[in-house]
């Protein structure tokens, strides 16, 4: 009877021990927060006999590192008792049912292939079994983010063409013919000279500031290893009332008396520059008799535009109307008409190495099914002061499970002025929530 007691003891504990041999999480969650990921592992555990126990060792594990929670003790109350009278304390008592653990992973350790790893100690008065099983957990799906195509970025000659007509990148170039050129209307390219003068002063209306404007804009170009002034354009003409026969090339000469200026301040070469003589202020004579507003002025602006010879075209200005369009412009400011013009900065970009690089990042990223996101980054290093490399950074610190690696580099990208980056961060913050 006893035997056929202890056999039936045996058997109920057969489930036990089998359990022992399979206790795998039930469901995996993850968590991130402050750089780190928080892995929790929930299982099911069963009761415990009296004079069992059961042990458990739960690990995350990816290819670089194993995080290891320590020992999760199951103990019957008998085991427990005797326990403590064994070795003079008591262990934790763990909760039958739903058991959590979780583990904590730094950002940096994280990775696609992460183990959810379970050893287990089920040790009954029959002995010890010990078994290990595992759980393949997930990481939580990455946005798409924006990447696209890098252009190469403007320069310092792109960023002031955008605000000033009369500086021009290389490929609209047009020679300087005097005067059939339109001049760019623009307080900072022009100054004034007095009437029948070639000497350039500063004082005079506002050839100060515009020098000031000229040069100051001249160097920013300069100062740009990607910006390269091809060719500085300036045009010298007369105001009507002055007599070209009484002092030849005046406008010439003030052309050059501007070139001098800006040689000097900035020192160029003299065969940078291109200078012209442009006769009489046409485009700015123009303004002035549109700006009449009389019947007449329409017709007369027609008759000299259509003019070619400046000769017959200023004769036509004079006689017009028994010259009374002629006294009504020299009556305006004349002196606005006596000048020189920077009428064009032209430029030349050198190629942008580092877009070319960044693109060749870019197509690896999209094309190959495993990019090799480590030896990517330490590409991205050598151009880490660049947002558009800030911006690639971040792409793969997100794809890499790092987020808040991720948001610094966009976050930085952004404050550059990076668009995409800027975009990233939305995706990123908005994902938070």
């Amino acid at each position: 009877m006893k035997r056929n007691q202890s056999l039936l003891f045996i058997l109920a504990l057969c489930p036990l021990i089998t359990r022992a041999h399979t206790i795998t999480p039930d469901s995996c969650s993850l968590r991130h927060d402050n750089s780190c990921w928080y892995v929790t592992m929930n299982y099911t555990i069963d009761k415990v006999p009296t004079s069992d126990e059961l042990i458990l060792h739960s690990q995350i594990c990816s290819p670089d590192t194993c995080v290891n929670s320590g020992v999760s003790r199951f103990q019957g109350r008998r085991y427990a008792k005797e326990f403590k009278k064994k070795y003079g304390y008591k262990t934790t008592s763990k909760p039958q049912g739903h058991h959590r653990c979780t583990l904590i992973i730094p950002e940096e350790n994280i990775a696609n292939n992460l183990t959810g790893i379970t050893y287990s100690e089920y040790t009954s008065p029959q002995g010890t079994i010990g078994n290990i099983d595992s759980i393949r957990i997930f990481m939580p799906e990455c946005q798409p983010m924006q990447l696209r195509p890098i252009s190469s970025a403007l320069t310092a000659g792109d960023h002031l063409s955008q605000r000033h007509p009369y500086i021009c990148s290389m490929n609209s170039y047009k020679m300087l013919k005097g005067d059939s050129v339109h001049i760019p209307h623009s307080q900072t390219n022009h100054v004034h000279y007095p009437m029948n003068s070639a000497h350039l002063e500063k004082g005079y209306m506002n050839n100060g500031s515009t020098l000031d404007s000229l040069t100051a804009y001249i160097k920013r170009m300069l100062n740009d290893e990607r910006t390269n002034i091809a060719s500085i354009q300036i045009l010298g003409y007369t105001a009507p009332d002055h007599d070209d026969e009484i002092t030849p090339k005046l406008g010439y000469k003030r052309a050059q008396s501007m070139r001098d200026q800006l040689m000097q301040a900035c020192e160029l070469p003299a065969e940078i520059f291109e200078i012209a003589d442009g006769g009489k202020n046409w485009e700015q004579i123009y303004t002035m008799l549109a700006a009449l507003r009389t019947p007449a002025s329409d017709s007369l602006i027609r008759l000299l535009y259509n003019e070619p010879k400046a000769s017959k075209r200023l004769a036509t200005l004079r006689n017009f109307d028994k010259g009374s369009y002629y006294n009504a412009i020299n009556a305006q400011e004349p002196e606005n008409l006596r000048g020189a013009c920077c009428t064009r900065i032209y430029y030349v970009n050198t190629p942008d190495s580092i877009a070319d690089e960044l693109n060749k990042i870019i197509r690896e990223i999209i094309l190959s099914p495993h990019p090799d996101y480590h030896r990517l980054s330490d590409k991205l290093k050598i151009y880490s002061s660049d947002p558009r490399s800030l911006n690639l950074q971040g792409i793969i610190d997100y794809r890499r499970h790092r987020r808040s690696a991720a948001e610094k580099a966009f976050l930085e990208a952004a404050m550059q002025g990076d668009e995409q980056a800027a975009m990233n961060l939305s995706i990123l913050e908005r994902e938070k929530r």
